[in-house]
């Protein structure tokens, strides 16, 4: 299933991820009020079997079927090479 991913307005490391036939206005208040331009940043695939960097997809899934929404943070650490 596919699903678009909304950057948030308060934290830029923050994501709002929504079924792809969902449209914003049809979300739960709370991800609304989180989302600015309602301008998906890009579209997704979450498959269980399929893990993603920095996202647990069974967790997302979860998430998405309760609420309908999952939040995301993603936070990039570099480090010097040795």
């Amino acid at each position: 299933m596919k699903y678009k991913v909304y950057p948030t307005v308060k934290k830029h490391n923050r994501y709002i991820i929504a079924p792809s036939e969902v449209k914003v206005s049809d979300l739960p208040k709370q991800a609304q009020d989180g989302i600015g331009a309602n301008k998906a940043w890009k579209e997704i695939e979450l498959d269980p079997e399929q893990p993603l960097i920095g996202l647990d997809p069974n967790q997302a899934i979860k998430n998405i079927k309760s609420k309908g929404f999952h939040v995301q943070e993603v936070t990039v650490l570099f480090t010097e090479a040795s």
